[in-house]
């Protein structure tokens, strides 16, 4: 008996989910008396090709080649011939599941049709049906649900068809039935994501919440533990606020206390609907500036040449712009290529070291930007030259005749200068001659102050290219 009752649980549970849910089923009755008391004015027995309108349970409708019966018809709504034509002018509630025609004496055919935007026009003496489409066939009673089925029509018209003798309709009432939605919300965006702002800073967002069908204020809150975070200035949003064209805008303040990633969730609340959610991102960082490098080398160089290298600045949250110098004020052989930078965006800046005199040099980079500092150490050392020669003489003048002396072979095929040379990666590269030694003949030396030298190393580069002739 268990097993039983189980099982018929679980089916009727299966069966209330599987079927469809409704709105609110609502009707709309128009008679002769709802029409005047709407304030429409209705003639006895005559009509005119004027628009007559009224409104009805927050509706507006029209109506032409309509007149109030009389005589044997009395209390009934008059239809003349193929002229008598009866719609809405404003959306109704809701979509259309039937429309229902109760006649007085014999019943006449009628055609209906449905749309989404008003389908008769207001101009007068036009009877004709303007858009939409027809719904079903000819009828004399109206159009039922299977009519309708499938279709989300908020506009009708009722044309009277026909023309012949005594086809004027005479209606007592027009019953109209609509699916009408329960309340709703909408909320745009979907989520509200703050980014990254700095600690003890506000930003701002702001929640657009649209309603439909509401009687009940919107209350707007966030969680307990967080609302010193995420907070709304102004938590409460009218039903008229929510319902209006743009719906009600309210402000949503994130406040980050700590450098963290939070997440909070705001809660949309009213009796008119089960309440929704939204989730709520955002970080809070404190101000950071970075270099790629925490110091620079240069390494050794010859008194008089120079190098460059660079390094990546990066910056968050900064709300100064970065000076660039030296710490001590005083970069003697070190220079930089900018002193100012833009905050929060990336930049390489370069920095050149240039010795003038032999030694080992030092430097400090300084970075600032309000109270915050990055210092980068620079460092480099100099030799001085012993020797250097870049045969920086005309083309085709002798060594010998410039600082050189013959030791061997003095006159024989004496060595002259010739057009330069070039390699990227020799430091004088494309400077001065060069020397051309072809064939045999004279040695040639030159002297430099090797006294001067009592210990260490002595270092030489020089560029030489071969060339082959027969």
């Amino acid at each position: 008996m268990k097993t039983t009752f189980r099982l018929l649980l679980l089916f009727v549970v299966m069966v209330a989910a599987g079927g469809k849910v409704w709105g609110e089923i609502r009707t709309i009755t128009i008679t002769v008396d709802s029409i005047k008391n709407g304030g429409g004015t209705l003639g006895s027995n005559s009509y005119n090709n004027e628009e007559e309108t009224w409104i009805q349970d927050g509706v507006f409708f029209g109506g032409k080649a309509i007149a109030a019966g009389n005589g044997g018809n009395t209390g009934a709504i008059q239809m003349q011939a193929s002229n008598g034509v009866l719609y809405n002018t404003t959306p109704l509630p809701g979509k259309i599941i039937s429309i229902e025609l109760h006649s007085i004496n014999t019943p006449r055919s009628s055609s209906c049709y449905g749309g989404t935007s008003r389908l008769v026009t207001g101009t007068a003496a036009d009877y004709s049906v303007t858009g939409g489409a027809q719904v079903g066939s000819a009828s004399e009673t109206g159009w039922t649900a299977d009519d309708f089925s499938g279709t989300e029509y908020l506009f009708f018209a009722i044309k009277r068809g026909g023309n012949t003798a005594g086809n004027t309709a005479y209606l007592s009432s027009i019953v109209i039935t609509c699916d009408v939605p329960p309340p709703s919300v909408s909320l745009s965006p979907s989520a509200l994501a703050f980014g990254t702002i700095l600690v003890g800073t506000t930003k701002t967002l702001k929640l657009n919440i649209k309603g439909a069908r509401l009687t009940q204020d919107i209350a707007v809150s966030t969680a307990t533990d967080t609302a010193s975070v995420f907070s709304i200035p102004v938590a409460t949003a009218t039903a008229a606020e929510a319902m209006s064209s743009s719906g009600k805008s309210v402000d949503v303040v994130f406040t980050p206390e700590h450098t963290y990633s939070y997440g909070g969730v705001l809660k949309i609340s009213s009796a008119d609907f089960a309440d929704t959610t939204l989730v709520m991102t955002g970080a809070g960082a404190m101000p950071t500036l970075n270099v790629d490098s925490s110091q620079v080398r240069f390494g050794k160089l010859a008194v008089g040449n120079s190098v460059s290298k660079t390094i990546r600045i990066s910056s968050v949250l900064l709300t100064d712009s970065i000076s660039v110098s030296f710490a001590d004020n005083a970069s003697e052989f070190f220079s930089v290529a900018a002193s100012k930078l833009a905050p929060n965006r990336a930049a390489t800046v370069a920095i050149t070291y240039a010795p003038a005199a032999a030694g080992e040099h030092t430097a400090t980079l300084h970075l600032q930007s309000g109270l915050l500092t990055k210092d980068i150490p620079l460092s480099g050392s100099a030799a001085s030259l012993l020797l250097e020669e870049n045969f920086a003489y005309g083309t085709g003048q002798k060594l010998t005749d410039n600082g050189w002396a013959a030791h061997s072979g003095a006159g024989t095929s004496p060595i002259l200068v010739t057009s330069g040379l070039a390699f990227s990666e020799y430091a004088a590269s494309s400077t001065g001659g060069a020397a051309a030694v072809v064939n045999n003949g004279e040695d040639v030396n030159r002297k430099f102050d090797c006294e001067a030298v009592t210990s260490g190393k002595i270092y030489m580069a020089f560029l030489f290219k071969t060339e082959r002739t027969n």
